[in-house]
């Protein structure tokens, strides 16, 4: 069912809609043609400016560094949560150990990972 897509600045959807007179919400920084306002995995994509379907996270791993992370993924670890602007992330533990890490970013599905230090 085809409607209008509302936005937020970073791109992530506000909502979707569909009927004669749609109301954008205030904080909709984007309004967009959509063609399946059912389906919430869509976003605004502001430099082709079009309503794309997100993707999935294409890391890649190697010992202590997870590589390939979009710019702009909100990382989370226990006790801690940051942004990554540069593509890397790079995890340090004294010994051994799994970490629990979660990614976030508007225009991918979110992704949780059990990471091991050896």
């Amino acid at each position: 069912m085809k409607g209008v897509g509302f936005f937020r600045a970073d791109g992530s959807a506000l909502c979707l809609q569909s009927g004669p007179d749609p109301t954008p919400p205030q904080e909709a920084v984007y309004t967009a043609e959509v063609e399946n306002i059912l389906d919430g995995n869509q976003f605004y994509d502001v430099e082709t400016k079009s309503v794309l379907k997100k993707k999935r996270f294409a890391t890649t791993f190697s010992s202590n560094k997870i590589s390939g992370i979009p710019k702009g993924t909100l990382v989370t670890i226990p006790g801690e949560q940051f942004q990554v602007d540069d593509g890397e992330l790079e995890l340090e533990s004294p010994g051994p150990a799994i970490i629990h890490i979660h990614f976030n970013h508007p225009h991918y599905y979110p992704f949780a990972m059990e990471f091991e230090i050896r």
